[in-house]
């Protein structure tokens, strides 16, 4: 039938021929579409629990600590202005 280097070959083709017709048909949409609510607010308050998980993370994971406290207090605030401003948006759209 078919060598190794056949079907490599074979396998290459169809691949890059389902790729160019996925790109032409199917509609590109982004994650944050659809997220009317997002503001400059949230990506800095996502920011700073990102770079606070980072820093508990790099400091082994304390559970009783100053750093934990700082992670805690700014995934807290983040999540609160997540739900916030989600509830906005829902309001809006109700009216």
């Amino acid at each position: 039938m078919y060598s190794l280097d056949g079907y490599k070959l074979l396998l290459r083709v169809n691949t890059k021929a389902l790729s160019g017709a996925a790109d032409s048909c199917i509609p590109v949409v982004y994650g944050d579409v659809y997220k009317h609510y997002w503001s400059q607010e949230l990506s800095d308050l996502k920011w700073a629990s990102v770079e606070a998980h980072n820093l508990w993370i790099a400091n082994g994971r304390p559970n009783n600590r100053v750093i934990n406290a700082i992670r805690r207090d700014a995934k807290y605030k983040y999540k609160l202005a997540l739900r916030h401003a989600q509830k906005i948006e829902t309001c809006k759209v109700d009216e």
